[in-house]
């Protein structure tokens, strides 16, 4: 689509230089607009064919014009063109060789500042990322970064089935309008139903769409950059330790099999086992026990909210979701 609206411009640049230098013959040396036409086509196509006008000096100075101008921009569009379609059609065939037989991974449509801090944060956390975005420049940007990228619109389920979506543990849509991120939202639910699906959004009636649409989550980074920006002021002490300490809080559902299911929080002990606490648990039922006390049972189905620093969190994971 990009490639066509560009070459649509520059055919509409082609067609005013030709339609000027037209006008300009038939002005000029009152020539039939048929014979300023085919004068002009031969001019810029430098071709030599026998001229049909008999040209003035002030004709001749025109002609002159028209060879220089006209010319210089038709080689510039045939130039910018050629060079638009290979860059593209190399860029695609980089990324489907890449990405063949990638699974498990994550897909990040779109490769702007949200799409690109993402890709960070998955890459710290050793995940595998394909990134889907239609501008050239911005898979380029992705290769640099050492990320495996896919030119295309990931509004297009074609696109996403080559980015391998059906083996695909999650998506996150962070395209820079609502209603693209909708689309890729519908596309992808349609095409692997366990797929775990988060989409930025720009204001709360489209994170109603979105949700409605597929979306496990959705997140407006304008409202959650403006709630650490005043924490950050109004409670610099928390925010510091947060930093300082590398704290962090994980989510965690506890499937079939866990060896979490059936105990309570006392019989893991993952306090001094680990160094992490349970801040939270959220029933299968929906209810919501925070602070959960030491004989709050976990079961299959539920979900706990766990604090700690980073190296203690992935040792627990390491330790019980491996197992499952």
């Amino acid at each position: 689509m990009r490639i066509l609206k560009r070459i649509g411009l520059y055919l509409l640049i082609l067609t005013l230089v030709i339609a000027v230098s037209t006008l300009g013959y038939v002005l000029i040396e009152h020539a039939h607009p048929f014979d300023a036409l085919y004068m002009t086509i031969i001019t810029i196509s430098t071709v030599g064919y026998e001229e049909v006008i008999h040209l003035s000096p002030i004709g001749r100075l025109w002609t002159i014009l028209v060879i220089i101008f006209g010319w210089g921009i038709l080689a510039v569009i045939v130039t910018n063109v050629f060079s638009m379609v290979l860059s593209e059609e190399i860029l695609g065939r980089i990324g489907r060789r890449r990405i063949k037989k990638m699974k498990n991974h994550y897909i990040v449509c779109g490769y702007g500042r949200i799409g690109r801090a993402t890709v960070q944060e998955l890459l710290k956390e050793s995940k595998k990322v394909i990134v889907i975005e239609k501008e050239p420049s911005k898979v380029e940007q992705a290769e640099k970064d050492g990320v495996k990228a896919l030119l295309g619109d990931a509004t297009d389920e074609e696109v996403l089935k080559k980015a391998h979506i059906d083996s695909a543990s999650g998506l996150v849509a962070a395209l820079s309008n609502d209603p693209d991120n909708i689309f890729v939202i519908i596309n992808a639910r349609s095409l692997n139903k366990n797929l775990y699906i988060v989409s930025r959004a720009m204001d709360e009636r489209s994170r109603n769409f979105m949700l409605k649409a597929g979306a496990n989550h959705v997140v407006l980074p304008y409202e959650m950059a403006g709630i650490r920006i005043a924490n950050a002021l109004l409670k610099p002490g928390l925010h510091d330790f947060f930093e300082i300490y590398n704290l962090r809080m994980e989510e965690v559902q506890i499937e079939p099999g866990s060896p979490l299911s059936g105990k309570t929080i006392r019989e893991l002990n993952l306090t001094n086992l680990y160094g992490i606490y349970i801040v939270s648990v959220i029933k299968s039922s929906g209810q919501v026990i925070a602070p959960p006390t030491a004989s709050t049972l976990l079961e299959e189905g539920d979900i706990i909210l766990i604090l700690g620093r980073k190296e203690n969190i992935e040792k627990f994971e390491k330790d019980f979701l491996s197992r499952t």
